[in-house]
């Protein structure tokens, strides 16, 4: 998307919306302003501090946009613009920022002498800021990398990190445009859905993300994943928590990880994708959430004196009463997960 504005026609603007888009989407015809090229981007600033809130590391990622010269009476620039159907995308003359959580997980991990994988601290970090510097597409947002100080296993992750990551959502939501979550997947999906509940009045994309093998491998899906996130992150008006993997953006609260050994690791049976990325992005508008109206709060308090029992046909009813029965000091909860009884 280009827009001219003619400083010496009261402020007149001619937008060209013709060709495609960032990753191919056809964004419609509009009026055209003369024809030009755009300037190379300019070269990235990279800034690196110490984030006083958790110990970790922030690192910031600046991608400059392109200013051309017309002549003394106009110019033209580049707009960072979103990805998606009408209706969808985000139209902005500013460029987005996009706050980057990195927990841990496969997709930063390398091997060591032995050949066995290890979390290493600022790897991924290095990446992404190498990844963003080799684009040359100006829409991308600028990013800034929160990385933990004690990365995690999926398997490791439990409230106390949904209530860290909810924390520092709430602590930045105003200085970004959207979030992007890096983490394990044994509990991505787990993570997602408690996040869904515990950010009432989300008004931006939050989306969670990972791979199935590291980024330091030739055949991996880490680089992928995390190019695609970061660009639908502030591009899409979503305003809820999704999880992307394998070309595939779904509803935080409907998915689950459904295969450990595929690059399509991840599902969601009983509800289609939000987006789905091929040469172009073809998002589900229908099934957005509204933007919502009120003021955006975050609860962190969770009791986990819950007990979740997935029923099979020898089940001991017994068993079950004197868990029921045991006192809220043990379990204040029961979750049923039953089997159908027939037709």
């Amino acid at each position: 998307v280009w827009v001219a504005t003619l400083d010496g026609c009261d402020g007149g603007r001619h937008k060209r919306r013709g060709g495609r888009g960032p990753l191919g989407v056809g964004l419609g015809g509009a009026e055209r302003p003369r024809a030009l090229s755009p300037m190379a981007a300019p070269a990235q600033k990279v800034s690196e501090r110490g984030d006083p809130l958790s110990g970790g590391m922030r690192k910031d990622i600046h991608a400059g946009l392109p200013l051309v010269e017309l002549d003394s009476k106009a110019h033209i620039h580049q707009t960072t613009f979103g990805i998606g159907s009408s209706g969808v995308a985000k139209f902005t003359d500013k460029q987005s920022k996009l706050l980057i959580l990195y927990m841990g997980g496969t997709m930063g991990m390398k091997p060591d002498e032995k050949g066995e994988l290890h979390q290493v601290p600022g790897y991924l970090t290095e990446q992404v800021e190498n990844m963003l510097q080799e684009q040359h597409d100006t829409f991308l947002p600028t990013v800034t990398v929160k990385e933990y100080p004690s990365l995690l296993h999926g398997c490791d992750v439990n409230p106390e990190h949904w209530a860290l990551i909810a924390n520092d959502l709430e602590r930045h939501y105003d200085e970004y445009d959207g979030f992007v979550i890096i983490m394990g997947t044994d509990t991505m999906a787990y993570t997602a859905s408690a996040l869904s509940f515990m950010l009432e009045n989300l008004a931006k994309t939050v989306i969670l993300t990972g791979s199935q093998v590291p980024y330091c491998k030739t055949f991996s899906d880490a680089r992928r994943n995390l190019l695609a996130t970061i660009s639908l992150a502030c591009a899409l008006d979503i305003a809820e928590v999704c999880v992307f993997f394998d070309d595939k953006l779904f509803r935080g609260n409907r998915t689950r990880k459904a295969d450990a050994g595929a690059f399509d690791a991840f599902t969601s049976p009983n509800f289609p994708p939000l987006a789905t990325l091929g040469l172009s992005v073809q998002v589900n508008s229908s099934l957005l959430l509204p933007q919502p109206r009120g003021r955006f709060k975050v609860f962190t308090k969770m009791d986990c004196k819950m007990v979740v029992v997935k029923f099979v046909p020898i089940f001991d009813v017994d068993a079950l009463l004197r868990l029921a029965n045991s006192g809220t000091d043990t379990c204040k909860a029961l979750v049923l997960e039953l089997y159908g009884t027939g037709n």
